[in-house]
């Protein structure tokens, strides 16, 4: 039989099997909580709590209100005040004043550059959480080095979420019947460490086997909800299979937008396929260099890696041009047989 009983921000349950055996968790923040056995659980708003709410933390901030109102509680902390953009449900002028004035927090989302990050980390004030458990998400450009900073600084206690949404306020829109699809969203479970925390009670599953969640890989799933309501395409990827690929696709593309930046120019003679090039590589050129810079600097190895590669590209490209042409002259100066009559 299980008692259920609702104590302040915390759900207690009490188990007792033949009168021998009481087994107790407490699980912070309980999306259904519940009064007793026999009433009906009352389903609490999903608390995000931003912090780094440039354009990318708007992005998301408007995307998720737009999409599930008041299903979602949005709150956010910046030493700027955005509170007149009506995006949060609360606004805060500093981290320990958001930390302080929320009694439910369910995922800490860091909106900052990877340059900031381990500034901002390093300097949080995790410890006015006191027993809350928040999952700690970031959202970088490359994976491997927010990690080896989250690890570090984050407390033990907490378990973190390294994702990566491939798209931005320049690519996907945020009305509420706005599509993602086609956007990818990577993720990587590897810190979201279950041992650190006690199971919540076993569910049925449709096959009646027994799935044991715990309370951050329920947070985990209902963050990555607010993606893949949208048909955002989720793709579990480790951090170094990720920056490995990165480099060859995303950084390229920003490398090839500032490298020819100065070429692009508008001509009489534009083609089709031109003026799309151009509008292609417009696309990150909007971005901040910040981002650009960012994408080199912390995945170095890769990046290099790449530059070599396509270095190597251009020059086998030139070599058959050159190829190409010699082939070409050689045949014209080859005098022509005359048939005999």
């Amino acid at each position: 039989m299980w008692h259920v009983i609702r104590i302040e921000n915390f759900l207690v349950s009490l188990e007792v099997r033949k009168g021998l055996r009481i087994s107790l968790f407490i699980y912070f923040a309980l999306r259904d909580m519940s009064t007793t056995c026999d009433t009906a659980s009352s389903k609490l708003p999903f608390v995000i709590a931003i912090f780094g709410f440039g354009n990318f933390g708007q992005f998301l901030g408007r995307a998720f209100k737009n999409l599930r109102g008041s299903e979602v509680r949005l709150v956010a902390a910046s030493r700027t005040d955005y509170s007149s953009l009506g995006i949060c449900d609360q606004f805060y002028p500093s981290a320990s004043a958001l930390l302080e004035g929320e009694t439910n927090l369910d995922v800490l989302l860091f909106c900052v550059s990877i340059k900031s990050l381990e500034s901002v980390i390093s300097g949080f004030p995790f410890g006015l959480l006191g027993p809350r458990t928040p999952l700690v998400v970031e959202v970088c450009s490359v994976k491997q080095l927010p990690k080896a900073i989250l690890h570090k600084y984050v407390p033990a206690n907490l378990s973190i979420f390294l994702t990566h949404p491939m798209f931005g306020p320049n690519t996907a829109g945020v009305d509420k019947d706005s599509s993602w699809q086609g956007k990818r969203m990577i993720y990587d479970f590897s810190l979201l460490n279950p041992s650190r925390y006690q199971t919540t009670p076993a569910t049925e599953t449709k096959q009646g086997e027994s799935q044991v969640k715990t309370p951050a890989q329920i947070q985990a799933k209902e963050f990555l909800n607010l993606f893949s309501a949208r048909q955002a395409t989720m793709v579990e990827l480790n951090c170094e299979e990720h920056d490995a690929l990165a480099a060859k696709t995303q950084f390229l593309t920003h490398f090839l937008s500032q490298s020819l930046k100065p070429m692009l120019i508008d001509t009489q003679v534009d083609t089709t396929s031109y003026n799309r090039l151009k509008d292609t590589l417009g696309l990150v050129r909007g971005c901040s260099t910040d981002l650009y810079h960012g994408l080199y600097l912390y995945n170095v190895g890769s990046c290099e890696s790449m530059l070599d590669e396509l270095q190597n590209t251009i020059s086998q490209a030139r070599q058959q041009l050159k190829t190409l042409t010699q082939d070409n002259q050689a045949a014209s100066d080859t005098p022509t047989e005359n048939k005999s009559s």
